[in-house]
């Protein structure tokens, strides 16, 4: 597999909204992926930019809250990241494997990401080769990879449903002592690796000057908290007992809290993207070099699918499940909060 790239070695560019694979079809260079952390960075660089953010950390409330008016601003920026999400379940606990090298990302491995695809859209779970996964569980050794055993009191797990779980992260009392209630080293693990600087929690100098600022840009927009959200440890012990499954990983904007996700399935999402080197496309032949069945497509038609949700609340209750009510219901508060800016 080819070396990895620095962040600043990247030419990152939006990729248009779509499938996984419509997006993925955009990328020239697969390990050109933003890492979840890295699209947090960059959001911090941007802010810098425009004096939202100084280097000491602090934040100017009205340049922020311009900030997130702009609809260019990557403040407003979510789909799937690069950053690889592994589920083992090994001596009877649920082991999650977080790794920041998109190398160890199964599902967007080129050879994998068709399969990986169909596999999601039909049984939620990828399941990925003892081959790959071995590969996984390698990297561990290298630093890029977080292992990290877990049940529902070790993480501190809110239940949300039997499939998906998460924690909750203060972004004032992230630092404060885990015997009052806030992040034990678990958590700070998975937090400094997706919020911070991607790498693992160093407890002699605690969290990364990365993580700091990007929790006070949070509190300063008004998220009191946000969520790192995985799959429910009975849900991983019962999927992944006879090998490891993967899911792909999801960066939310911030009307949303940048809550993440390391156990997203929802590959045919018309509202997601990946964030990389655009592919140039001949004109007229968007379709080239696309994988599997995915089609460019133009910009999806949100009032019409809004019209089609509000015209017959009976039928689409019907298709409702937890985690997309929530995302309704964070959507009606982002709207009205924005009004009230």
């Amino acid at each position: 597999m080819p070396e990895s790239a620095t962040l600043e070695q990247r030419t990152i560019e939006s990729i248009p909204r779509g499938t996984l694979s419509q997006s993925f079809g955009h990328v020239e260079d697969w390990t050109s992926i933003q890492l979840a952390y890295q699209v947090c960075n960059d959001r911090l660089k941007e802010l810098r930019a425009v004096g939202a953010l100084d280097e000491e950390g602090k934040v100017d409330a009205n340049k922020l809250r311009n900030a997130l008016k702009d609809n260019s601003s990557l403040l407003k920026w979510y789909g799937w990241t690069g950053t690889g999400a592994m589920y083992k379940a090994e001596n009877g606990k649920a082991v999650l494997y977080l790794s920041n090298d998109v190398r160890n990302n199964l599902v967007l491995r080129p050879e994998n990401i068709e399969e990986a695809v169909r596999q999601l859209r039909q049984t939620n779970d990828y399941k990925s080769s003892e081959e790959d996964a071995s590969d996984v569980i390698r990297s561990v050794s290298a630093g890029t990879t977080a292992r990290v055993e877990y049940d529902a009191r070790t993480l501190k797990l809110v239940k949300d449903n039997d499939e998906w779980s998460h924690f909750v992260v203060d972004t004032v009392n992230y630092d404060k002592l885990a015997e009052q209630g806030y992040l034990n080293d678990e958590q700070r693990e998975l937090a400094e690796r997706n919020w911070g600087n991607g790498k693992a929690y160093n407890k002699g100098t605690g969290f990364s000057v990365e993580f700091k600022q990007y929790m006070a840009v949070l509190n300063a927009a008004g998220k009191k908290t946000t969520n790192f959200c995985v799959l429910t440890p009975e849900y991983v012990k019962q999927h992944a007992k006879d090998g490891a499954i993967s899911r792909v990983s999801w960066l939310f904007d911030f009307y949303y809290n940048s809550d993440f996700s390391a156990g997203d399935r929802l590959v045919d999402s018309s509202n997601g993207g990946l964030r990389g080197v655009r592919r140039k496309v001949a004109e007229g032949d968007a379709s080239q070099n696309v994988p599997g069945d995915a089609k460019e497509t133009a910009d999806p038609d949100y009032k019409k699918a809004l019209d089609t949700l509000l015209g017959n609340p009976q039928e689409a209750l019907k298709h409702l499940d937890d985690k997309t009510a929530l995302g309704l219901l964070q959507f009606s508060t982002a709207y009205y909060t924005a009004r009230q800016q």
